[in-house]
Parts: C-alpha cells; sequence; structure tokens
C-alpha cells in the first residue's frame, strides 16, 4: 500500500503525530478521534490502494498513480477522463477504464478510452477491450 497516501493529504510521519494528538485527546476529554471514524478510516484505506502502482494494469487500475508521477494536482480520482481532458494524465490520448471499478453488482467490463480532439471540441471514444 502507498505509504503516504492519507485523506488529509499527509504522509506517514504526519499520520502519527495526528494519531498520537487525537489518541491523547480521547484518553484525556473522553472525545472519540476523528481519525477512528469509520468513514474516515475508509477513505484512507482507499485512498492508500488508489496511490499504490499495480505491476500489471488489466483495468485503468493505476491511472492515478501513474498521474502522480508528473503531477501533484488531482482532477480525477475515480477514472482518468478528467485527467486525459486537461492533459495530466500519463496516458493523455488513450487508457483503459473499468466502469464498474467502483459500482458493485456490475460487469466487470473494461474499456479503452482514446480521447480525440476536433477543432474546438474534445471528444472521449469508449471501445471494448478485447
Amino acid at each position: 500500500l502507498a505509504f503516504d497516501a492519507h485523506i488529509y493529504g499527509n504522509g506517514m510521519p504526519e499520520e502519527f503525530f495526528f494519531l498520537l494528538l487525537e489518541l491523547s485527546v480521547g484518553v484525556l476529554w473522553g472525545i472519540i478521534p476523528a481519525t477512528l471514524n469509520r468513514l474516515v478510516l475508509q477513505y484512507s484505506i482507499d485512498n492508500k490502494f488508489g496511490h499504490t502502482q499495480k505491476p500489471e494494469d488489466t483495468c485503468g487500475d493505476n491511472f492515478h498513480a501513474d498521474h502522480h508521477l508528473l503531477h501533484i494536482k488531482n482532477f480525477g480520482i475515480y477514472n482518468c477522463l478528467m485527467d486525459m481532458y486537461f492533459s495530466t494524465s500519463n496516458h493523455n490520448d488513450k487508457y483503459l477504464i473499468m466502469p464498474t471499478l467502483y459500482c458493485p453488482g456490475g460487469k466487470n467490463l473494461v474499456y479503452q478510452v482514446d480521447k480525440k480532439i476536433e477543432e474546438d471540441n474534445t471528444i472521449f471514444y469508449f471501445s471494448p477491450k478485447i
């Protein structure tokens, strides 16, 4: 898992001190730390998986990790379309996408997205990966 992908944008060294602070407040005043909230923990874990480079990219899983090899700004979180549109992706002209990656119960369809610029229009073409 990515070492420094946290929901608040900080890395593991800062997480340690935040955790100490929140646990101290919890012990001293009985306040449950925000970082131990189920939703915050889920976002943090998802963020770590999203920033982890997979050995082989078969369905677009690496687009966000690849994006951070060149850029520090985020446009797309769950797919590559916004990063392709703003040309902040490592692969601005074509990429793989699996729309059902974050939609449970859907079919595991993988599409190749091709970006074409025609005059003043940016058009994305989706074709099933064979």
